[in-house]
């Protein structure tokens, strides 16, 4: 059964990004090294307790994130920051892991959208 969509939408039904704060803060280890991870929020908005409620199956009112007009492009920007105590710069391949796992999150939200 389709969700409808919430109120004020730019177009027929935006997709919704909603974003987890808890999730951009956090200390992870690859291959024996311990790392630090820390994203910015800058330029993610609360979103209307309609659009939450919408892009979280209701499970939630209170949320940030951005909405777009479907079927167009949009862009948005993220700020990470990996470091560790034992390396001077972050290594290739976590960002590009990093980048391939939310390239996948995103697909996966536009999928539940459509």
């Amino acid at each position: 059964r389709p969700v409808p969509c919430a109120a004020g939408a730019a177009s027929r039904c935006d997709d919704i990004f909603v974003i987890d704060v808890s999730d951009f803060d956090y200390d992870f280890n690859y291959e024996g090294n311990a790392y630090h991870l820390s994203a910015s929020t800058e330029g993610f908005l609360p979103l209307t307790a309609e659009q939450c409620s919408q892009a979280t199956r209701g499970a939630s009112t209170q949320c940030i994130g951005f909405a777009t007009p479907e079927l167009h492009n949009s862009t948005a920007f993220f700020n990470f920051n990996i470091w560790s105590d034992h390396a001077s710069t972050p290594e290739p391949g976590i960002l590009a892991l990093l980048g391939i796992g939310f390239a996948g999150l995103s697909l996966m939200r536009r999928r539940r959208q459509a």
